[in-house]
């Protein structure tokens, strides 16, 4: 069991669980076998949501919980790339219902233009605010490039993590390099995981991924705006008086000393 002071919540996927676990499905009019309607019931959402937070104060001890949500409206990654994730559907009725609830019950951090992940990311990196250790609890996969404690809650991992500033970096190359389908971004052609990690190694220069968009058919504008689309926004690389995510600054030739 371990002890921090800060849990940053990433709660968006919890919430569209909650959606479901509130609602019924019931016959339209009394003794109708055929016709039925949906009722949700908020207090049950409410109910779930709460209960996933006490269940991550109980397992880390912690002092202090941030819920974090995104930007509804406005996505800046949509605005460099307009099919960034165009595919996906709408959200369940009760999903802005919950999250109204949750930001006056909660301590709920949002900033315009961001998604939950960078806001995640600035909160962790963001010591004058938010003191001491802090842990980023998750389901999503994407926080394997950015160095923090990491708490990814998936069955396959549940478990509390490191991510260094190296792993960091060689994670975020390997999702520039095969891109993330699901997101509307390709990357390069039948590069999967396997293959863009067989390529990606220590010495990986943000050089040499470009010269491999180019080899494979595709351009240096591809690979930067892949790389926009991959990069979790950090505390430097949004200007929190203009709400804007200041201009991009591409990897560095060298990775970063891990940090002790």
């Amino acid at each position: 069991m371990s002890k921090f002071d800060t849990l940053i919540i990433d709660i968006e996927s919890y919430v569209y669980q909650a959606c479901t676990s509130c609602k019924t499905i019931v016959p339209m009019e009394k003794g109708e076998k055929n016709k039925f309607v949906e009722i949700y019931d908020l207090r049950l959402g409410q109910e779930y949501i709460n209960n996933i937070i006490q269940q991550f104060k109980d397992k880390f001890i912690c002092g202090s919980v941030v819920l974090v949500i995104g930007d509804k409206n406005n996505n800046f990654r949509k605005g460099l790339n307009p099919m960034y994730k165009s595919a996906r559907g709408s959200k369940p009725l009760m999903y802005d219902k919950l999250i109204d609830w949750m930001v006056g019950e909660h301590n709920v951090v949002s900033l315009p233009t961001l998604e939950a992940d960078d806001i995640c990311r600035i909160v962790y990196e963001d010591d004058d605010n938010f003191k001491g250790e802090k842990l980023i609890i998750t389901i999503d996969k994407d926080f394997y490039s950015v160095p923090c404690n990491l708490y990814r809650d998936n069955p396959k991992d549940r478990v509390v993590v490191q991510v260094t500033d190296t792993d960091a970096r060689l994670n975020e190359f390997v999702q520039v390099v095969m891109g993330d389908k699901t997101d509307g971004y390709s990357g390069i052609p039948n590069f999967g995981e396997k293959k863009a990690r067989d390529f990606i190694t220590l010495t990986t220069t943000w050089e040499d991924i470009v010269k491999l968009y180019i080899a494979n058919k595709t351009t240096e504008e591809e690979a930067i705006m892949n790389y926009n689309m991959a990069h979790i926004v950090g505390k430097d690389d949004y200007d929190i008086k203009t709400y804007k995510v200041k201009p991009r600054t591409l990897p560095k030739a060298e990775a970063k000393e891990d940090k002790k």
